[in-house]
């Protein structure tokens, strides 16, 4: 009797099929990595426009030295 209970939980789990191979797992990786660095690159990029802004609004707020 036990052992037909753990054959039916055997039966339940999903069949994933093989592994993927090395390089679709390598694929994968390069992916992630590279999306990652585009994404901090471009909210560096973003940062840098904003200091250059709100700077550039301040000098044109500091009164300039009369010679």
């Amino acid at each position: 009797m036990a052992s037909s209970s753990s054959f039916s939980m055997r039966s339940q789990q999903p069949n994933y099929g093989p592994p993927p191979k090395r390089g679709q797992i390598k694929a994968q990786i390069f992916e992630s990595v590279a999306e990652t660095f585009v994404s901090m690159a471009l909210k560096a990029g973003e940062s840098l426009i904003k200091t250059k802004q709100s700077s550039a609004s301040f000098a044109d707020q500091v009164p300039k030295a009369s010679d």
